[in-house]
C-alpha cells in the first residue's frame, strides 16, 4: 500500500467515525433502548372506572439525560379525553415498596412487584404535575411548573430535574433507578378501584441513560483502532520462510 493511499483510507476512516459521533448527538434517543409496551385493552379486574383509551397505557419510558429525567407514556387515546384522569409514574431508587399489595383498597397482591418510593403525578389536562417522596414516611409533595409537561396527542411527557430525585445517599446512582406508569381515575391514594393499568404488568422497568458525550466520542476513536488495526493486518506482505528463520 503506498503512502497516499494509506492516507485516503485514514481519512475516510476520520470522517466515518466522526459522522456516528455528529449523529449520535444529533439523536442521542436512538442509541437507548426501546419504551417498554404494554398490550392494548389490559385494564385490571379491580378498576371501576370507564374503560377509555386515554386510561389505557400502550407505551412507557423513564430517560436518563444528563441532569435530568425524561418521563414518557404513551396511551391508546387522546391524553385528557377523559376528565379526572391522572398519570403516575412510580420511581424506584432502592427502596421501592410494594405498596399497592399493601394499602388501600381494594389490596391488589398481583402488583406486589411494583415496587416504588417516590411518584411523578401528571394531570390529563397539564395543568398539575407534582413529584411526591415516600422514602421518609409521609409523603414530601413538590410541585413542578406545568411548563415541564408536554403532552402531543396519545403521549404525556414530563421532563423535571435530576435533583428533585437523588434527596437521599440512601438511594442508588439514577441509572439503576426503576419506574412504573399507571393511570388512574382520580387521585384518591387509598382507592386502588381508580387505577387502571399498569406498565409493565406486576413489574419494573430500568431507566434509559443517554450515553455521555465522552463516551461517545471513545466509541468513535475505538472504531478507529479497529479499522487501522485491521488495515496494517491485511497490508502487511507475506513471505516465504527460509532456513535463516530457524
Amino acid at each position: 500500500m503506498t503512502y497516499l493511499s494509506l492516507l485516503l483510507h485514514s481519512c475516510r476512516a476520520l470522517v466515518y467515525c466522526w459522522s456516528i459521533v455528529l449523529f449520535l448527538f444529533a439523536f442521542p434517543n436512538s442509541v437507548r433502548a426501546v419504551a417498554i409496551t404494554d398490550p392494548v385493552g389490559d385494564f385490571l379486574p379491580t378498576y371501576t372506572g370507564t374503560q377509555a383509551g386515554d386510561l389505557d397505557v400502550i407505551a412507557a419510558d423513564v430517560i436518563l439525560d444528563g441532569n435530568q429525567l425524561v418521563f414518557s407514556g404513551t396511551v391508546n387515546g387522546t391524553v385528557g379525553t377523559t376528565a379526572g384522569t391522572y398519570y403516575v409514574f412510580g420511581l424506584d431508587r432502592g427502596l421501592g415498596a410494594p405498596i399497592f399489595a399493601l394499602s388501600g383498597s381494594p389490596l391488589l397482591p398481583n402488583e406486589d412487584k411494583v415496587l416504588f418510593d417516590a411518584a411523578v403525578v401528571i394531570s390529563g389536562d397539564g395543568l398539575t404535575g407534582l413529584v411526591a417522596d415516600l422514602s421518609t414516611g409521609a409523603p414530601v409533595i413538590t410541585p413542578f411548573p406545568t411548563s415541564d409537561i408536554t403532552i402531543s396527542g396519545n403521549t404525556v411527557t414530563a421532563t423535571l430535574p435530576l435533583s428533585l430525585f437523588t434527596t437521599s445517599p440512601a438511594f442508588l446512582p439514577p441509572q439503576q433507578y426503576a419506574f412504573n406508569l399507571w393511570p388512574r381515575l382520580g387521585l384518591d391514594a387509598s382507592n386502588n378501584a381508580q387505577v387502571s393499568d399498569f406498565a409493565p404488568d406486576n413489574a419494573t422497568a430500568s431507566v434509559s441513560p443517554v450515553p455521555e458525550p465522552a463516551g461517545l466520542g471513545l466509541a468513535a476513536f475505538g472504531i478507529l483502532f479497529w479499522l487501522f488495526r485491521g488495515r496494517g493486518r491485511t497490508s502487511e506482505p507475506s513471505r516465504a520462510v527460509t532456513a535463516s528463520d530457524y
